[in-house]
């Protein structure tokens, strides 16, 4: 079907509802969205013929999950053989039918689409249970630049980068007489680690996780290296599973697992590469807090949250009661035209601004007679007040000063080190002291 090329990028807009295909948050939901100003209402096409029938899969933009189909375990309604539930899911091997669906035109001419899933057959919109489904596919024109990506699960294999996040320090130790390698994540302070949950669907084996290493009789992060080449190792974990990368055939399927020894493939071997060191230290991992942008010559703000990595917004609804003018939300970069996510910032005296909404409202801190109603919102410019005055305070510069202790707490003089610190935050002051500590 020509709406369906693929490699092509489409919105899927529901004809009963007036709105898109969206995929949830979770990464294994999906429902609908009245706006497609979001990388979750994006889908990918694949083309896949299988037994001579051409199929069509929908590739998640937002999560790189697959649009597919589940069976839902409430009771199905009358003259209804079985309830499914779509939702978002890992394509990891080639006999996988959960993810193929058939597209067809709809007969009255309209132009609409109904989806046929290979296993369960028609989708049907229940809340218009005299007509099938009917969705409109909207091509995606291609931008210059890719949107912003949405937060990721924590433990993926990536292809090489200059990233803290793709190192590992090797910490080595010995129970029972045997050899342990403990993998130390220079990036967030934690070790690699074997979950006794489930690897995600199209996983093999059990998750893998970083941990904390809290007891020197833990054993969720202790590993064994099996040398089986040249700087190549397994890493065999002390419950006899190997830790194993996924994603051989379909590459984006990038998660890892650990799985059975008894499944030993060449997806578990490792390479050690080692880094040479280096003069300052990896810049550590957080996103940018400002962005700056010009539109139409004017120099513009977006403010995004280090937290959910989405962006401070306008939203058209109202504030909550006691609040002032429009509610004031985070949301995602989902279109380079989009505008509910731009602020410029106005001096109005030392290091104090305001942020005034491309709308021409302004960002207001409620509160002031009552201090426990702490809600921000977006008035009218009109309205100005001191309220709507945000002050930058300088990042303080800390000297840090760190010594070395032995099991009983008595320090060591001389491995006193000395460095300077930015900021407030104590989770990447840990990171800052780790890599000092080498």
């Amino acid at each position: 079907m020509e709406l369906f090329a693929d490699g092509a990028h489409v919105w899927l807009r529901s004809r009963a509802h007036a709105a898109y295909l969206y995929a949830d948050e979770d990464g294994s939901g999906v429902s609908w969205s009245p706006g497609r100003a979001s990388l979750n209402t994006a889908w990918k096409v694949h083309r896949l013929v299988r037994g001579g029938t051409s199929y069509v899969l929908l590739h998640g933009a937002a999560y790189g999950r697959y649009l597919g189909l589940t069976p839902d375990d409430a009771p199905p309604a009358p003259g209804i053989d079985r309830v499914c539930r779509p939702v978002q899911l890992a394509y990891g091997t080639p006999e996988q039918d959960d993810v193929l669906w058939e597209a067809f035109e709809a007969e009255d001419g309209s132009g609409d689409v109904h989806m046929c899933h290979r296993t369960y057959g028609k989708c049907r919109d229940f809340s218009h249970p005299s007509t099938m489904m009917g969705w409109i596919v909207e091509a995606i024109p291609p931008r210059e630049d890719p949107p912003e990506l949405p937060p990721v699960i924590p433990v993926h294999r990536v292809q090489r980068l200059a990233s803290v996040n793709t190192a590992w320090q090797v910490h080595r130790v010995q129970r029972d007489g045997n050899d342990y390698v403990l993998l130390h994540s220079a990036a967030y302070g934690r070790y690699l680690a074997l979950s006794p949950n489930p690897a995600p669907p199209g996983h093999r084996g059990r998750r893998a996780v970083q941990n904390i290493y809290d007891t020197p009789q833990q054993v969720d992060i202790a590993w064994e290296a099996i040398e089986v080449g040249d700087h190549v190792v397994l890493l065999l974990h002390v419950s006899n599973r190997l830790l194993r990368a996924n994603g051989r055939y379909c590459r984006w399927n990038n998660g890892v697992s650990v799985d059975d020894v008894n499944n030993q493939s060449t997806t578990m071997h490792w390479k050690v590469e080692a880094i040479p060191p280096r003069a300052e230290p990896p810049a550590l991992p957080f996103s940018p807090a400002v962005h700056r942008v010009q539109r139409d010559g004017n120099d513009y703000v977006l403010l995004h949250s280090l937290a959910y990595a989405r962006y401070l917004a306008l939203s058209p609804d109202p504030a909550p009661p006691v609040h002032r003018g429009r509610r004031a939300v985070q949301n995602v970069y989902g279109d380079p035209l989009q505008e509910d996510i731009v602020w410029e910032d106005i001096a109005v005296g030392d290091h104090i601004i305001l942020m005034r909404h491309v709308s021409n409202r302004l960002l207001r801190a409620n509160g002031r007679y009552l201090l426990w109603n702490n809600g921000v919102s977006v008035d009218d410019i009109n309205n100005q007040s001191t309220m709507m005055h945000w002050k930058i305070p300088d990042i303080a510069m800390r000297e840090i000063v760190h010594v070395l202790a032995d099991n009983h707490g008595n320090l060591n003089p001389n491995t006193l080190r000395i460095f300077t610190f930015p900021g407030r935050s104590v989770y990447q002051l840990r990171t800052a002291v780790a890599i000092q500590r080498g």
